[in-house]
């Protein structure tokens, strides 16, 4: 017990064998990170040489009556936000005006089997600074398909 036997080449370590194939076959050129990008390279990223009008004048076009209303809540893990955006045929002033929205649960880690609707209730409504006037950002609270609040699963 507790002799090492000398008769045969003592087996490699896993992390050996690891670095002995990353040394035999560096990863392939296309799948290397980029570098990090400091606040010098910034300037040159891909996106700073888009033509930021295009957005401006897509973003301006008059939008009539309707509104847009982006729905937001917290997914089931307690960490992510989701969102849904709605038409709307005009501007409501209210949270309480807002209509109504439901969503299918388990695409968002917040029920399970054959009971999956879950319902958002509007609880606050603010400018969206995104979209700009009169589009509006609503916070949700989530409830299940008996109408009671949602928690983790």
């Amino acid at each position: 017990m507790g002799v090492e036997r000398t008769d045969r080449a003592p087996h490699p370590s896993p992390l050996r064998s690891l670095r002995l194939a990353l040394v035999a076959c560096p990863p392939h050129p296309s799948s290397r990170r980029p570098p990090l990008r400091t606040p010098s390279t910034m300037a040159t990223s891909a996106s700073s040489h888009l033509n930021k009008s295009i957005k401006q004048m897509y973003m301006s076009l008059p939008q009539g009556e309707k509104i847009q209303a982006m729905y937001i809540w917290v997914d089931g893990t307690g960490e992510g936000l989701r969102c849904k955006t709605r038409t709307l045929d005009c501007e409501l002033k209210r949270v309480e005006e807002l209509p109504e929205w439901n969503f299918h649960g388990s695409s968002t880690f917040q029920s399970e089997g054959s009971n999956s609707d879950m319902y958002l209730r509007q609880v606050a409504m603010f400018r969206d600074h995104f979209r700009k006037e009169p589009n509006k950002l609503v916070f949700c609270e989530v409830f299940k398909y008996n109408r009671k609040p949602a928690g983790p699963i």
